[in-house]
C-alpha cells in the first residue's frame, strides 16, 4: 500500500491492510485476481469507506464463467468475514449477484 501512496487507516473498525489481506485471500480462493484488482479495491475502499460497492465494481466482473455454486460459496465467505460491511450489506450483494449472474442466494 506504501508503493501505491495509499494509507493504511481503520475502515468500519478493520484497518485497511488486515481488511485487503483478508479480501485478496477469500477472493483467490474461487478466482485468483492479481494485485492490480487489489490496488482499485484498496483506492475505492479508502475513499468511500465500501467494501461491498468495491467488491461490485471490480471483483464480480471476474467472476463471469465462475460455478454458481462457487459464487453462492464466495458471498457467504465475505459474509462471514471480519468485515462487517458484507453482512450489514447482504442484501445489496443479493441483489446485484440476481442481477448480474441470474443466481437466487435465498
Amino acid at each position: 500500500m506504501n508503493k501505491w501512496g495509499i494509507e493504511d487507516k481503520s475502515i468500519n473498525e478493520i484497518n485497511l491492510k488486515e481488511g485487503l489481506t483478508e479480501v485478496w485471500n477469500i477472493i483467490n480462493k474461487y478466482r485468483p485476481v492479481g494485485p492490480a484488482i487489489i490496488k482499485d479495491i484498496a483506492n475505492f475502499v479508502s475513499l468511500n469507506g465500501d467494501y461491498t460497492s468495491a467488491i461490485i465494481l471490480y471483483v464480480f466482473p471476474q467472476f463471469e464463467g465462475v460455478s454458481e455454486n462457487k459464487i453462492r460459496q464466495f458471498v457467504e465467505e465475505l459474509k462471514k468475514s471480519t468485515i462487517k460491511d458484507f453482512s450489514k450489506n447482504e442484501e445489496v450483494l443479493k441483489n446485484f449477484v440476481g442481477d448480474f449472474f441470474g443466481i437466487s442466494l435465498e
